[in-house]
């Protein structure tokens, strides 16, 4: 876009100048020159964009980072305006970024492509070595320019993959990645273009959206010859604007550009189409009714209404659209509802003492047309366990029925906010643009940046996100429907129909891979009524999903322990009715055995001190469970298993049987083995003669060093053979790689005096699968005498499994066969 200096003469300038890459930064946080000024080029050719001296102001103060005198020359630097003067050239591109298009790269990769992979012969030939494209750089090409600015702000340390993060020129230079290129003895540049949309090694069929240009410096690994680990290429990212996306040969080209401040008119926009998309264009996705209000709800007004105006009002049964709010506590809220708030919080919130998070929501509720807002601490009295008893159990309920969730992912408490008003800008190489096609009379271009190696996306943040840590909002996030989610840099959007990003980055790797469809079938409708979609509801299916949600829920953190079975029971209370039987703190009666066996996912389950739950019962730790074999290796039927002969659960609110609960045991009757734990620890590479593993959910007692303790939990098991069958005994020995040979000599100085049982839960008959006999799992559970406690009374102290081998079935028979108390 040149401006001769005929046409420049005619408008003054009258402003402030923006060098080289800036005028793209700038657009990017808003200043458009269509709006705020006109580009203009210099003689030495460098980028400048004019912009109005009162928007120059605005901008500086908004973002730290537009610092004049902290910023390079060549990169992010100011100038003062100078009247009259005219500027007639623009910066031109090197020849072979001249000679570069999006459709010539898509050209190569319909002869050679690998997703997350550089082609071995299909790229551009770009500069033919560093120095060069360093020398194209001072020669003003903005592309390499980018290409340079990355490698010389990236640290570097003999890296297989390019790191993440940009530190700039605040960098020794002789400890970034540009210092090692130069040391390369081959430095050829050479580009593709690729996407991070899909898995890795994924072929050009998978592939929807081209959003990457790869850079890669030197030689490339030989698949068929030994050769040295390549340089890393660098991976940078490609954009349009949003009403100016691109699409070749039915690829998408770029993503969608995103205005970072999450409280811009265009992404309240966009969250505002998300709704009214999925309300009618997914018929799935809602049971068409308006919903009864929750007890108290916050009424936020209308747009024309103040915010600072929301109050408390009391629904009494009205059925309106209302949006929840799941979100981190991180600790102390200051504003709560009590009984000494309630009359007042009627009247109105004090909207300048609530937590920013709070703020947020109710700006967030305006702007998607809804009048009413559920937030948990300033909806139920926070002084007043009756009123929390009532309203807890009604959470599921609360969150199904939302029109919308919305979700602060990154929030770490209540004060941090979730529209993020003022970015936290990191200072970035300066962005260059690439023409997309070959026909160089169009003047489509898409938008080359850096982008760190760890970029956002949805799927990150459900791994690492502050929201995704907590106990209460798994049972949130599977319980509504609808979300609208707030990272740091982008909204997202979550319904039975699917995910969106505001980029329109399609799903894939993108977005998380658990999508818990048989129980979101279920908990977000009824099931007489309005099935999710065609075909019966699977109760093994629905077990299946339960069990791994139990698993994901023990890895989240929780701040009160007596919260472990409220934080969970809108989930067990809306599975119910599929499931059938009886909830027994955490299991499923008509369930029991696979409830039963869980184990600790990384090391130990240490049960918490203050009575919640049964020993029996996985939520009786806050570490991590596993539960063993189960879509793998499903409890076949069996004639090796045990019975379930009664139950009794003490609940603390009999009207609420998924809550609290002060006392619970089990009556089974099932085949025992004695079992013997020792303190001995057997240093082998293979051990002979192990018929088992044993998964203790605590450390060995008598085990006084800390890194012995923790792998004391994991062990051998053995069978110690003494004559008559029913006076032999399972051994469990501490086992660790080392050179002691493939025997042992017994330590019976070591053996711990505790009275311990194996009591079977389930064995593989021959006759159910076809699974050689030596390989046929009996699963079990390691239980401790309570001789205090009762006769026959027993707690959980572990898990195991043993290896039938030949004759096992046999030898499982002269087990002993008892009735147990669990405890």
């Amino acid at each position: 876009m040149e401006k001769n200096k005929e046409s420049m003469s005619e408008r003054p300038i009258d402003g402030t100048l923006i060098r080289d890459g800036n005028c793209a930064k700038a657009c990017r946080r808003g200043i458009k020159p269509s709006a705020h000024g006109d580009l203009h080029s210099s003689e030495a050719g460098n980028f400048f964009l004019m912009i109005d001296p009162d928007v120059m102001a605005a901008l500086m103060k908004q973002h730290d980072d537009f610092n004049a005198e902290q910023l390079k020359p060549g990169r992010c630097q100011f100038a003062e305006a100078s009247t009259g003067k005219e500027w007639s050239r623009m910066a031109s591109p090197c020849g072979y970024c001249a000679s570069l298009s999006i459709e010539r790269l898509l050209d190569l990769a319909k002869t050679e492509f690998s997703a997350h992979a550089f082609p071995q012969r299909a790229f551009y030939q770009h500069h033919p070595s560093f120095g060069d494209l360093e020398q194209s750089a001072a020669g003003g090409c903005d592309l390499c320019q980018l290409i340079l600015e990355c490698f010389r702000g990236t640290p570097w340390d003999d890296c297989s993959f390019w790191p993440s993060g940009w530190e700039g020129p605040r960098l020794d230079i002789d400890k970034s990645a540009y210092a090692a290129a130069k040391q390369l003895d081959v430095s050829d540049v050479k580009l593709c273009i690729n996407t991070d949309h899909v898995w890795s090694s994924q072929p050009l069929e998978s592939v929807s959206l081209f959003n990457k240009l790869l850079v890669h410096v030197g030689p490339i690994q030989d698949d068929e010859e030994d050769s040295d680990w390549p340089f890393p290429f660098l991976s940078l990212a490609l954009s349009t604007p949003r009403d100016a996306s691109l699409t070749i040969d039915n690829w998408r080209i770029g993503r969608l550009q995103v205005d970072p401040h999450l409280g811009a008119p265009v992404n309240h926009a966009i969250a505002r189409k998300w709704l009214q998309d999925c309300e009618t264009l997914h018929p799935a996705c809602s049971t068409g009714q308006i919903p009864e209000l929750p007890t108290r709800v916050i009424d936020v007004g209308t747009n024309e209404d103040a915010p600072e105006d929301a109050r408390l009002v009391l629904s009494e049964g009205r059925r309106e659209r209302y949006v929840a709010l799941s979100h981190c506590w991180g600790g102390p809220i200051t504003t709560l509802l009590t009984t000494d708030t309630y009359s007042d919080f009627q009247i109105v919130l004090p909207h300048a003492d609530l937590p920013a998070n709070f703020r947020d929501a109710i700006i967030i509720t305006r702007e998607l047309g809804i009048r009413y807002l559920w937030i948990d601490s300033l909806c139920i009295l926070q002084d007043s366990k009756l009123d929390w008893a009532m309203e807890s159990k009604k959470m599921g309920t609360i969150y199904r029925d939302s029109a919308v969730t919305v979700s602060a992912v990154v929030a770490h408490n209540s004060a941090v906010g979730i529209l993020n008003p003022k970015p936290m800008y990191k200072s970035t190489p300066a962005p260059a643009t690439l023409r997309v096609y070959e026909d160089r009379t169009r003047r489509e271009e898409v938008m080359v940046e850096w982008v760190d190696a760890e970029d956002e996306c949805l799927r990150n943040l459900a791994l690492r996100g502050p929201l995704f840590t907590r106990a209460w909002t798994l049972q949130e996030f599977i319980l509504s429907p609808k979300h609208v989610l707030y990272g740091n840099r982008q909204m997202y959007w979550r319904c039975p129909a699917g995910f969106k990003s505001a980029d329109d980055s399609p799903g894939d790797n993108k977005f998380p891979t658990e999508s818990y469809r048989a129980l979101s079938d279920v908990v977000h409708f009824d099931p007489l009524d309005k099935p999710a979609h065609d075909g019966p509801l699977s109760r093994e299916a629905c077990l299946d999903d339960y069990y791994d949600l139990v698993v994901e829920y023990s890895s989240r953190n929780i701040t009160f322990d007596s919260d472990k079975f409220p934080a969970f029971s809108g989930v067990a209370q809306r599975l119910q009715p599929v499931i059938g039987g009886d909830y027994l703190a955490g299991l499923w009666s008509s369930d029991f055995r696979r409830g039963l066996l869980w184990y600790a996912g990384v090391g130990r389950c240490i049960h918490v001190p203050q009575y919640r739950a049964p020993s029996w019962s996985w939520a009786v730790s806050n570490d991590e469970v596993l539960f063993g074999n189960n879509r793998e290796d499903p409890l076949l039927p069996s004639g090796h298993k045990a019975q379930l002969v009664g139950y009794s659960v003490e609940l603390q609110d009999k009207t609420n049987p998924f809550g609290e609960l002060t006392s619970a045991h089990l009556v089974l009757k099932a085949p025992t083995k004695t079992l013997v734990r020792s303190s001995q620890i057997v240093s082998s590479y293979q051990l002979e003669g192990s018929v088992g593993l044993g998964y203790f959910d605590e450390p060995n007692r008598h085990l006084a060093d800390d890194e012995t303790r923790v792998m004391s939990t994991t062990t051998d098991l053995f069978l110690v053979e003494n004559g008559a069958p029913d006076e032999d005994y399972i051994l469990s020995i501490i086992t660790r790689y080392g050179e002691d040979g493939r025997h042992f000599e017994i330590d019976f100085d070591l053996f711990d005096d505790v009275e311990l049982v194996v009591m079977l839960v389930h064995a593989r008959d021959r006759a159910a699968d076809t699974l050689p006999e030596e390989t046929v799992p009996a699963q079990c559970l390691v239980l401790r005498s309570l001789p205090d406690r009762g006769e026959n009374t027993y707690e959980r102290v572990g898990y195991a499994v043993l290896r039938l081998g030949e004759g096992g079935m046999r030898w499982l028979e002269n087990w002993e066969s008892r009735e147990l108390k669990l405890v």
